[in-house]
């Protein structure tokens, strides 16, 4: 949406969220009606400074809802000129919802986007990359769109749903058969002189643990132990 005439026009048609692209972000009269007209906007930030960033939402602060979107105005971007950073410094700054406007190769960025706090990704969609244009060249194609929403709805709800890493019961066959065990390497009797040479750690734990190996010692004596053992 480029011009007050264009949003008016979105307007009347039941329009309520708009997009500002880079190119108008130091269009104060087209702010000031987006403030006045419309519930929510949604500004990208491609080309801007902040302090342009500032001016904006000074303006249009008085709408329900607004969200900027990190941006790079290059067709392509290189990930190393996207600017991830800026995704956190932006939400900080701003208090508010932050997303990215991504022109980059692949799908990578949006879904490091999302895991550093993005709620909501832009990205170029393509019948085919032979269509003209360079929007297209450098757009997703369908089954690659579909990728990418998969990943993202992925990241997306993991942080959803917290892990307790301290709740092991569902992994305790798990680590019983990954986690070692303590046994002799040959019959013992209880309370023989034993060296490190006589005792093995092996997987699975079918008696005691390996973490269990001071427990069970009974005293040192230089460099032999007495240890008392099951046999397996």
């Amino acid at each position: 949406m480029f011009s007050i005439e264009a949003l008016e026009q979105l307007i009347d048609t039941g329009v309520d969220i708009v997009k500002i692209p880079s190119g108008e972000i130091t269009n104060i009269p087209l702010f000031c009606t987006i403030c006045n007209k419309c519930n929510s906007a949604h500004i990208s930030s491609g080309m801007s400074t902040f302090a342009e960033i500032d001016a904006a939402l000074k303006i249009i602060s008085a709408a329900e809802s607004v969200l900027v979107f990190q941006c790079k105005s290059q067709y392509p971007v290189p990930p190393e000129r996207i600017g991830l950073n800026a995704i956190s410094k932006i939400r900080e700054s701003y208090r508010l919802p932050i997303g990215l406007s991504d022109h980059s190769k692949g799908i990578e960025m949006s879904v490091a986007a999302i895991a550093l706090g993005a709620v909501a990704i832009e990205k170029h969609l393509s019948f085919s990359r032979r269509m003209y244009g360079s929007a297209a060249l450098n757009a997703l194609e369908p089954s690659e769109f579909r990728a990418l929403c998969t990943a993202v709805n992925n990241v997306w709800n993991a942080p959803q749903n917290p892990v307790d890493k301290n709740d092991i019961s569902e992994l305790l066959d798990t680590r019983a058969t990954f986690q070692q065990g303590i046994f002799a390497k040959r019959k013992l009797p209880d309370g023989q002189k034993l060296s490190l040479n006589d005792v093995a750690f092996l997987k699975p734990i079918l008696g005691r643990p390996v973490e269990q190996i001071d427990s069970i010692m009974v005293e040192i004596i230089g460099q032999h132990l007495f240890i008392q053992l099951g046999i397996y």
